[in-house]
């Protein structure tokens, strides 16, 4: 949902005026009731089609986190902006936080059923991505769901999603599909078509979702 890391950024980066409207990203501003409103949808989804234990990778102040515990759902999240989750996170959220590198995942294998990454694999240098997504599936035991702008997803026509994109100078990698779709597949994960169809509603081509093969024996 925000930050991961990058070798030209430090976490400072990730401050609170990066996640204000002085963002090219986020010209709405970046507040827990601006996400609830913004990612109702996604918050649908995770919670009617995401396996739990879940964790959110780059994962900011934590608000996806809040709400889906608010709801009783049991979330986790880390990011690499140590300053995000001190200063911005709620208290009461903030104990299922870390401050973690995407590329040293502090945690087991398998240690949660399902994961998501919303905007925060693009901010990663290309160098890095192979280690963060054998990361990703090393402790994700069935099932992930990411947001990830491509290039074939962004339209000419919509002017504003490709200033919002490219003028965004902390983003280090924008792919098409086929690459991106390559990482996990690549390490025999799945690509859940259905599911994908389901929840890119704004058919940019943005929504990745992959299973661990052994995930269509599990019930959620």
């Amino acid at each position: 949902m925000s930050s991961a890391m990058s070798n030209n950024n430090n976490s400072t980066s990730y401050d609170s005026k990066y996640y204000s409207n002085n963002n090219v990203a986020y010209v709405d501003g970046y507040s827990l009731e601006e996400r609830r409103r913004k990612y109702a949808d996604v918050i649908a989804n995770i919670c009617e089609f995401m396996f739990f234990p879940w964790i959110d990778l780059g994962c900011g102040p934590g608000f996806l986190v809040q709400i889906l515990r608010d709801m009783g759902r049991e979330a986790y999240g880390c990011d690499f902006s140590e300053v995000a989750i001190k200063k911005l996170s709620d208290l009461k959220t903030r104990r299922f936080l870390k401050s973690a590198d995407l590329r040293e995942l502090p945690y087991t294998d398998s240690q949660f059923r399902s994961s998501s990454s919303f905007h925060v694999l693009e901010h990663i240098e290309e160098k890095y991505i192979e280690k963060v997504v054998m990361g990703i599936v090393r402790i994700t035991k069935s099932r992930f769901y990411g947001i990830i702008p491509t290039v074939d997803g962004i339209c000419e026509r919509d002017n504003i999603i490709r200033k919002r994109i490219y003028e965004d100078v902390t983003h280090r990698t924008i792919k098409n599909r086929v690459w991106w779709a390559d990482k996990f597949t690549k390490h025999g994960w799945v690509e859940n078509v259905e599911l994908e169809k389901k929840f890119d509603r704004k058919q940019y081509g943005w929504v990745f979702v992959f299973d661990a093969v052994q995930t269509g024996n599990i019930s959620i």
